[in-house]
């Protein structure tokens, strides 16, 4: 990571959040549709990793290891 400057920053105030999230997702009450808004294969990671914040239209992003 420090090769390519990136920095990894970890959060655990929120950890007892993710059963309840888990469990709105899985029943249908989360539409996790509207939260991914680009679909990215792994040759274009790169634009992938930009995307957020060069159009703020996408929100999150996923790179697909096949097209």
């Amino acid at each position: 990571m420090q090769r390519w400057e990136i920095d990894l920053n970890a959060s655990f105030r929120s950890a007892h959040a993710f059963p309840t999230a888990v469990g709105l997702a899985a029943s249908g009450r989360v539409d996790l549709a509207g939260v991914l808004t680009g679909r990215f294969a792994l040759d274009e990671a790169p634009a992938a990793l930009r995307a957020p914040g060069a159009d703020p239209r996408h929100l999150k992003v996923v790179v697909r290891p096949r097209g």
